[in-house]
């Protein structure tokens, strides 16, 4: 595995339950970087990918009571390829506002875009 600068800096970020937001051009390894923290990550993560039809399709019109039942028993929640999901933003402010200053089971929440 490579050693990435950003892997420490995510993971410290991770701590505070604000999402996370990663951008940048095609195939410079955000995904691979999100994967190896997913793979080290200590509790049970729920990984969606906005270039499946059906993720697309479920998160396209989010409500709260949906997000929760979708995320329940997850410790990290990632979405790759978000900017593909008409929407996002309305589903992270709706993942956002269930999970913040809660104790919930979903408490942090990661989303990679690729710009260009």
């Amino acid at each position: 595995m490579i050693n990435r600068h950003l892997t420490k800096e995510i993971q410290k970020r991770l701590e505070n339950r604000k999402p996370i937001i990663l951008f940048g051009p095609r195939q410079v390894g955000k995904t691979t970087l999100i994967r190896d923290l997913l793979n080290n990550y200590p509790g049970k993560t729920l990984a969606m990918n906005g270039d499946e039809a059906d993720i697309r399709d479920m998160l396209r019109t989010p409500t709260s009571t949906m997000l929760k039942n979708l995320t329940a028993g997850y410790k990290l929640v990632f979405i790759d390829e978000a900017q593909k999901i008409d929407g996002i933003g309305n589903v992270i402010k709706l993942f956002c506002r269930q999970h913040t200053g809660c104790e919930s089971d979903s408490d942090r929440f990661v989303v990679l875009c690729s710009c260009g």
